[in-house]
This record gives C-alpha cells, sequence and structure tokens, in this order.
C-alpha cells in the first residue's frame, strides 16, 4: 500500500511534514498522536543494499550518515517522551 492510500483510509485528520514535532514527521495523525517518518535507504543508511556509503569523499559522507542517524534517533526519542507513537518506513 502507497501512503497515499494509507492517508485515505485513516479516519481522522492527516498532515504532512509537521514541522512543529520533532524530527518534522513525514505524515502526523493527531488524533492516534502518530507519526510517520519515511526514510530513504541512502540519506538515513539504514542498512540495506541501497544505503552505501559513496567512495567519493568517504569521510565526509560517513560522519554526515553518523549525524543523521543521530537525529533521527534525537526525534524518535523526543517524540516518544512527549507519549507519541512513531512508526518509520
Amino acid at each position: 500500500a502507497t501512503l497515499s492510500a494509507l492517508a485515505r483510509i485513516v479516519p481522522g485528520p492527516l498532515r504532512c511534514h509537521a514541522a512543529d514535532l520533532p524530527g518534522s514527521p513525514d505524515l502526523v495523525l493527531d488524533d492516534a498522536a502518530t507519526a510517520v517518518f519515511v526514510n530513504g535507504c541512502f540519506w538515513h543508511a539504514h542498512g540495506c543494499g541501497l544505503s552505501r556509503i559513496p567512495t567519493t569523499n568517504r569521510p565526509f559522507w560517513e560522519a554526515k550518515f553518523t549525524r543523521n542517524k543521530a537525529r533521527d534517533a534525537a526525534a524518535l526519542a523526543a517524540l516518544h517522551h512527549r507519549r507519541w507513537r512513531t512508526i518509520v518506513v
């Protein structure tokens, strides 16, 4: 199912790119206190076959992906502290 299909079946309002929440979740279901993050393989370096580190300027990319992972973890922790549910796709 695509995210647009999900948006059609979820009851209640659905917001996109909520800048008022930590990490600016891609989709937010306010009524259910649920934030959805759609993390691309490359930028979030989650370890699948599509998340390879470029060979050019490798130290830069390693540091960049480390910062991205730390930022992602901090956003999830902040949302959990607020008692929000999180889904990472």
